[in-house]
């Protein structure tokens, strides 16, 4: 089959399409799943990270903005006021989180960061650091100055994608307020027992 952009079929191409025969024979007839209906289906979830990709071309022609405006218009009507502050959204792009802020500034922002960026550019962002929540580092190349910077502008630290006991040591290490990994289990249990080495680091936010 051609390979087509989601970018550009319709939400009606989109339902018509098979979802789940890819990941087993039992799943053949899976609907597509949108944002709307996991919020509902899974509305006590403690925390939601929703990050928002997007390329050039798609900030060039509008659709990234038009994007960002639905998800962030969404994530403020479905949410209840006791769980607006643990609804994050995360991006690579300053400029989307400046936009969706504007939208929505009771929601919270974080921005993802390769490591590669020279730390002088992050005072020179579309988004303030006042308009941040958090920044999130790619683990091989986290260091000290992110957590200076974060630090000096009163930023939460948080780390992806941790998934191996080096990363996992380096993370804790480093003091970083939350983890992401492709292995929750894996890492939920590794955390366990840390803690009951009284490791002085608690990788998950507290507020």
């Amino acid at each position: 089959h051609k390979r087509k952009r989601v970018a550009g079929l319709t939400f009606g191409e989109l339902t018509r399409m098979e979802w789940g025969a890819w990941f087993g024979p039992a799943f053949h007839g899976e609907p597509l799943m949108t944002l709307e209906s996991l919020f509902e289906k899974v509305n006590r979830c403690p925390r939601w990270l929703v990050e928002i990709k997007s390329s050039p071309r798609d900030q060039h022609n509008g659709h990234t903005f038009r994007l960002t405006e639905r998800v962030a218009g969404m994530m403020k009507s479905t949410s209840q006021p006791a769980i607006t502050q643990r609804m994050m959204i995360l991006s690579f792009h300053p400029q989307v989180l400046a936009f969706a802020h504007n939208l929505a500034p009771e929601l919270r922002y974080v921005l993802n960061l390769t490591g590669k960026e020279p730390i002088e550019s992050l005072n020179h962002l579309p988004v303030s650091p006042s308009q941040l929540w958090a920044v999130d580092v790619n683990i091989s190349r986290l260091s000290q100055a992110h957590i200076q910077w974060a630090q000096a502008h009163q930023l939460k630290l948080l780390a992806y994608t941790v998934n191996g006991p080096r990363q996992l040591k380096k993370a804790l290490t480093y003091g970083v307020n939350a983890i992401i990994s492709d292995r929750p289990g894996w890492l939920t249990q590794q955390i366990k027992g840390e803690n009951r080495l009284g490791s002085a680091s608690d990788p998950i936010p507290n507020h």
